[in-house]
């Protein structure tokens, strides 16, 4: 489902999602100044969820009890913790972007295979170390102008990038 347009929108909650059909649900969460929270959406698996351009929020702890989820987008939002996410063990696309008040990725130690990775512009995230785990990334991995980044020692396990590796103007390392 989509949610738009809704100015004064300050949390959200799903009940009873329905996840025993083929399909897994999809949400697009953007645009929403005054969202601060994500609570309630209580189901293991998402197909996509896409929260962009919601700077006021600072809590999606209602995807806490995600354990996989084929594509995730978290691009300009206030999470200073993707404490949320400590549950997910499964993630094809991952996309971290423009996330300014994101210092680190030590909620992800649950993953170890990653189709695709991308972080970008978070500007405040100085490591890599939750992603220790991660022995493969069967797609492209970039990792692009995140200007507190200062070493890469959180990729020590990755043993295959089965597409680009891009790693430029970080300029910390």
């Amino acid at each position: 489902g989509s949610i738009g347009a809704i100015d004064r929108l300050e949390k959200i909650k799903f009940d009873n999602c329905d996840t025993s059909t083929t399909d897994r649900p999809f949400f697009r969460i953007e645009y929403e100044p005054s969202l601060e929270r994500i609570g309630g959406l209580g189901i293991t698996g998402l197909g996509s969820l896409y929260i962009k351009n919601t700077r006021s929020l600072s809590n999606i702890d209602g995807v806490s009890s995600l354990t996989s989820i084929e594509n995730l987008t978290i691009r300009v939002t206030g999470l200073s913790s993707l404490s949320a996410l400590s549950n997910l063990d499964s993630v094809d696309n991952l996309e971290i972007y423009g996330n300014d008040q994101l210092t680190d990725l030590d909620d992800l130690l649950n993953l170890t295979s990653i189709r695709s990775l991308w972080l970008k512009f978070n500007g405040r995230l100085s490591n890599l170390d939750g992603l220790i785990n991660v022995t493969e990334v069967r797609g492209d991995l970039k990792i692009e102008s995140n200007d507190s980044l200062n070493n890469l020692d959180g990729l020590q396990s990755l043993e295959r990038i089965g597409g680009l590796l891009r790693v430029i103007d970080n300029i910390s390392l």
